[in-house]
């Protein structure tokens, strides 16, 4: 989580870089106490006139010392690399702007060809019907479309998951090219299975979501979301733990769970209850799909306008160096030159 005031939050890039001050911060507070009582002279008419209002050698040790703390201070902060994000960009500084990154993890696994609803709906066969994969990649790809200034992901996962785009804003192609070919025999000749085909095997859904949080952990994005597409036929205990691993994350996850196992589906709601960082949506028909991603759409937009909005990330490291800088070079010529006068 980032702290956030006046619509402005702030995080650092590495937090633990600002342990590295407290061995210099221990041994000047160990010399402070360690000191003995100074005294001072005033061997000056100047200064005998001036009476108590003279700066005497206790002080200016006070202020060197102070001196050196807000600069190890301020060196502390620069190696944490602070940034700040705000609703607009700074006219000074470098700065980026954010994009929300989806990472669509998506089950090919065999039983995603079954048609969708299952073989029979109402008394009647459903042969025919639009399989479970490919009634997903059809909204998948309407996703996309509505998408377009988002960061773009997908995982695969089957017997293991597979990496097929790192999120980026390049998507021209939408992953037609990946899932276009279908998970049967789509070639005309029909004499070699697709190679989504190949790949479809068992459901290692546990294994497909450890995979997107490393992917998600490692984005800079004004939101980070999974959306995991599957029918869930795996250990609902497993899921749970990934799902909660994400939450940990501040990763919203989306759950479109497509004609699902009923037990898995309700052990899963029952653990997850309460997470506002956590949807789940049952799937079977292609009315509900379409209901599903709208209320992706839906949460998306809400969390973005409760988050204020803040889609530029400013860098700060260059003005905590500046500073520092500046109490240093002060620093040497208030005490380390033969500008003044030390009185003991």
């Amino acid at each position: 989580m980032e702290p956030s005031l006046f619509n402005i939050s702030l995080q650092l890039d590495y937090p633990w870089l600002l342990l590295c001050v407290l061995p210099v911060l221990a041994v000047i507070f160990w010399q402070l106490r360690g000191r003995k009582p100074g005294f001072s002279i005033r061997d000056s008419g100047l200064e005998y006139l001036a009476g108590s209002g003279i700066r005497t050698a206790e002080h200016l040790y006070r202020y060197r010392i102070a001196l050196i703390v807000l600069v190890t201070v301020l060196l502390g902060l620069a190696w944490g690399a602070p940034q700040i994000r705000t609703s607009h960009t700074f006219m000074f500084g470098p700065s980026r702007e954010l994009h929300p990154a989806y990472l669509i993890a998506l089950d090919v696994s065999g039983s995603m060809t079954e048609p969708l609803g299952g073989y029979v709906i109402n008394g009647q066969i459903n042969n025919g019907g639009v399989t479970r994969f490919e009634a997903s990649r059809d909204k998948l790809y309407d996703f996309i479309d509505r998408h377009k200034t988002a960061r773009l992901g997908l995982v695969l996962f089957s017997v293991q998951p597979m990496l097929v785009r790192w999120p980026t804003l390049q998507t021209g192609f939408g992953f037609r090219d990946v899932l276009d070919e279908g998970m049967r025999f789509t070639n005309p000749d029909r004499t070699r299975p697709s190679q989504l085909a190949r790949f479809a095997g068992g459901t290692a859904t546990r294994d497909g979501l450890v995979l997107s949080r490393d992917v998600l952990m490692k984005q800079k994005a004004a939101g980070k979301s999974l959306i995991l597409i599957g029918d869930l036929i795996d250990n609902a205990d497993e899921i749970i733990e990934g799902i909660q691993d994400l939450y940990g994350e501040d990763i919203f996850t989306y759950v479109v769970a497509i004609d699902p196992d009923p037990q898995n589906l309700e052990a899963m709601k029952l653990a997850l209850k309460g997470k506002p960082g956590v949807h789940i949506y049952s799937v079977k028909s292609a009315a509900e799909l379409t209901a599903a991603f709208e209320s992706v759409d839906t949460v998306e937009s809400e969390r973005q306008a409760a988050a204020g909005n803040r889609n530029y990330l400013q860098d700060l490291r260059w003005f905590f160096a500046f500073s520092g800088f500046a109490v240093a070079l002060l620093l040497v010529v208030l005490f380390e030159t033969r500008l003044h006068k030390t009185q003991i």
